[in-house]
């Protein structure tokens, strides 16, 4: 009688370390915005974030995704089926920069 090993023989990676997800975070090209989903204050943003939006750290973490968001109504409705566990495919949105630029950011597939 065969036996399928495939599955067990396959090696599974280890967990990213605290420092490197931090390097990654840091690092990207994209613009990485972490927010608290409920008040939707910014907790802290990438150095991307901060150089294509215009804000220091410091000013980031006094926004409110809201104060950044064109249709801010949408965005709540989004965050909420997102909260809700459901998939929310690609999510296009408007931002606005310090100095009042629009900034279109398309999310790719937000899942829970």
């Amino acid at each position: 009688m065969a036996k399928d090993t495939t599955a067990s023989s396959r090696s599974v990676a280890p967990p990213l370390s605290m420092e490197v997800l931090t390097q990654i975070y840091q690092k990207a090209g994209d613009a990485i915005i972490i927010f608290e989903p409920h008040s939707e204050q910014v907790l802290e943003a990438n150095d991307t974030a901060c150089a294509i939006y215009g804000y220091t750290p410091a000013e980031f973490r006094s926004l409110s995704m809201k104060q950044l968001t064109k249709d801010v109504e949408r965005g709540e409705v989004a965050l909420q089926r997102l909260l809700n566990g459901e998939d929310i495919g690609n999510f296009e949105t408007v931002q606005y920069k310090k100095s009042g630029e629009r900034n279109c950011d398309a999310l790719p597939r937000l899942a829970h």
